[in-house]
């Protein structure tokens, strides 16, 4: 019983060292007045439902991809929202992209289930004014302004998260 007390009162502080660690960095951010703000990712999630078999023949099986959530936890503070996107190894900045999300009562949808059917927007230096940073890093600015609404920033070449080919993505608002 010693040896055990012993032992578990030498692991604790290790425990509580490891807890501190930083998590892993993300690597879109957005500039909100005049601070840096980190944007959380968050993965996407799909419903399967089955289509109808009658006798012998089947209907399409539908399925839709959304995040869970009414709106986003990063609102933007400008129509033409600052990122600052740092491309993970062997990525360029050109396979981000940004895509507008359907709103509903309790989630978020995407227009369809593959990324590249959604109506989406590249980074590069047609739509956006990018600056190189110091740390390898990029300040991206879109020309256009983006409507009121729901968006999410993605990387268009992100391994899949699951056998339905849910991604990471980086969700953000633009006010009304």
């Amino acid at each position: 019983m010693k040896r055990y007390l012993v032992f578990m009162m030498l692991c604790f502080p290790a425990l509580c060292a490891l807890a501190q660690l930083p998590a892993k960095p993300s690597v879109i951010s957005i500039i909100i007045g005049d601070s840096l703000c980190e944007i959380r990712s968050v993965v996407t999630q799909t419903e399967f439902k089955p289509g109808w078999k009658i006798v012998d023949l089947k209907t399409k099986d539908k399925y839709t991809r959304y995040i869970w959530g009414r709106h986003s936890r990063q609102f933007a503070d400008d129509r033409q929202p600052v990122f600052v996107v740092t491309p993970e190894p062997g990525r360029t900045l050109n396979d981000y992209a940004v895509i507008r999300l359907k709103e509903k009562k309790e989630f978020r949808r995407l227009p369809s289930t593959s990324l590249f059917e959604c109506g989406f927007e590249r980074i590069d230096l047609d739509n956006a004014n990018i600056q190189l940073l110091a740390d390898e890093s990029y300040r991206v600015r879109f020309k256009q302004a983006f409507e009121p609404g729901e968006y999410i920033l993605v990387d268009m070449k992100g391994e899949p998260k699951s056998e339905f080919g849910d991604v990471e993505v980086y969700p953000f608002t633009i006010l009304r």
